[in-house]
């Protein structure tokens, strides 16, 4: 870090510096160096201090991207545990994340397995099935039928919503890692 920066400045990039233990010393110099370098440059332009690391989010997380992409572009280890770790950065990336991806997933498993049963139940005559109170057999059986179908189009629907949240995510700490660069 350079004596020219400002206070401010300089305890973002020693947090900045702080998160990214783990790295190797040369990676992390070069991460804190083009972070440093993205803010000069910006408050060369005639930006404060103050809106540029504002605009960078907090240190910590800034550095949990950098390790994010530490962990996917390493040569070292299996890539299938760089990709779970990668994940659990994710996950853990944001307390809303954490709250987000378990519901999607637990409530599209839950709407497949009882749209499956639903289904089963109503294909079956011999297991008598009665999902709405109709005196028509058939009409009942018809419309849990049509329940079951609709429980696991909800839950499809759930999956691919997670799909698109894990989308964001990605797109989110992508955007993250091209800052200053």
């Amino acid at each position: 870090m350079t004596a020219g920066c400002d206070p401010l400045t300089e305890r973002y990039l020693s947090r900045f510096s702080d998160g990214l233990k783990g790295a190797r010393a040369e990676e992390r110099e070069e991460f804190v160096r083009e972070i440093e370098s993205h803010i000069a440059e910006a408050v060369a332009s005639g930006e404060q201090a103050g809106a540029v690391l504002y605009r960078l989010g907090p240190a910590d997380r800034l550095a949990k991207a950098y390790r994010a992409e530490l962990t996917l572009t390493s040569r070292t280890g299996n890539w299938i545990w760089r990709f779970f770790a990668v994940l659990g950065v994710l996950v853990t990336a944001s307390i809303p994340t954490m709250i987000i991806i378990p519901t999607l997933l637990a409530m599209g498993i839950g709407f497949i397995a009882g749209g499956i049963v639903a289904i089963v139940f109503a294909s079956i005559p011999a297991l008598d099935a009665t999902f709405y109170d109709l005196s028509n057999h058939l009409a009942n059986r018809m419309l849990g039928g049509l329940t079951g179908f609709g429980l696991v189009v909800g839950g499809l629907l759930c999956f691919w919503v997670l799909y698109l949240y894990v989308l964001l995510l990605i797109k989110a700490m992508r955007g993250a890692l091209r800052i200053g660069a």
